[in-house]
């Protein structure tokens, strides 16, 4: 026996999957090309009931193999399931010649438990070959062998009058469980939201807090300290013109952290306050005055540095 090592093992898969892949049959032209049908669907209201549908392709040789699934003890109380639809004998050998095959569950995710769910597969059906204008052949059956009951449909590839069936993945993808949703919230109604109880907890709706107050006496000692280094500039030497360029531009910026705060004040609305009293508290603010908020630390920090000049 040859050892291989893990690397030709994993090449040598790579081959299987890779001719596995080129065997598939694959169409010969494009859906547009194969006169695909299928309409647009809008999607359902809020409030419709959900429908969940599963769509696969099938190959007709195993149409046989797969109703016998479809049947065995998947009824009611462990029994065979019985089929429904387009006339059930002989589907399997009327499948045999098809292209191709769609098959697909259909199962929604409420309903009561006396819900007729032949008859909903049955609307829904007519519904497709509505959408589809064409004469459908297919066959279903009801499992009842898990705890939401669901159906189980087989679509033939050909029509009733054995022309080819291709339809778009827009329908195939999104349609039919649209359609779906539609015939079950026409035969349950729309679902009933619950309404929701007052909550017990403690109210927690964040209270009004008025801003920090504005020191009318730090407004007006630095006004005062401002005029004085105006002052001092214009009859300073060289030397110092650049220092007191900068404390004056310095009480000039806290000046305009006061004024903005101001401005912010009388803007803010106490929810507290009555509406009559609402127009003579508010006051449109500039855009500019937005990039301009400082915050508690800043101000310190504005504060400590224009008591140390």
């Amino acid at each position: 026996m040859v050892d291989r090592s893990p690397l030709d093992l994993d090449l040598r898969l790579g081959h299987i999957r890779s001719a596995q892949r080129r065997a598939q049959p694959r169409l010969a032209q494009n859906l547009r090309q194969l006169g695909a049908v299928g309409p647009y669907v809008p999607a359902p209201q809020p409030g419709s009931q959900q429908a969940v549908v599963h769509g696969w392709f099938g190959s007709p040789r195993t149409t046989g193999a797969h109703m016998a699934y479809l049947q065995k003890e998947k009824g009611l109380d462990g029994r065979d399931a019985p089929l429904f639809g387009g006339p059930v004998r002989d589907f399997a050998m009327r499948s045999t010649a098809d292209p191709h095959q769609f098959r697909f569950s259909l199962s929604l995710k409420d309903h009561s438990p006396g819900f007729n769910f032949e008859r909903y597969v049955t609307l829904f059906m007519r519904q497709v070959e509505r959408d589809l204008q064409r004469p459908l052949d297919w066959v279903a059956a009801v499992h009842h062998d898990t705890r939401h009951p669901h159906a189980h449909v087989v679509l033939r590839g050909r029509d009733r009058d054995g022309q080819a069936l291709y339809v778009t993945k827009d329908y195939l993808s999104h349609g039919l469980r649209y359609q779906a949703s539609y015939i079950a919230t026409a035969l349950l109604g729309p679902v009933q939201v619950p309404v929701r109880e007052p909550s017990r907890e403690p109210d927690r709706t964040p209270q009004h807090v008025p801003g920090p107050a504005v020191e009318p006496a730090r407004r007006a000692a630095l006004q005062d300290q401002e005029r004085q280094l105006t002052a001092q500039l214009a009859g300073a030497l060289s030397g110092d013109l650049v220092r007191l360029q900068q404390q004056r531009d310095r009480v000039r910026s806290e000046l305009r952290i006061l004024e903005t705060l101001e401005r912010i004040q009388e803007a803010t609305v106490d929810p507290n306050q009555p509406a009559d009293d609402l127009e003579h508290g508010t006051r449109e603010l500039h855009p500019d005055d937005w990039d301009q908020i400082p915050s508690y630390e800043q101000i310190q920090q504005q504060r400590q540095r224009g008591m140390s000049w």
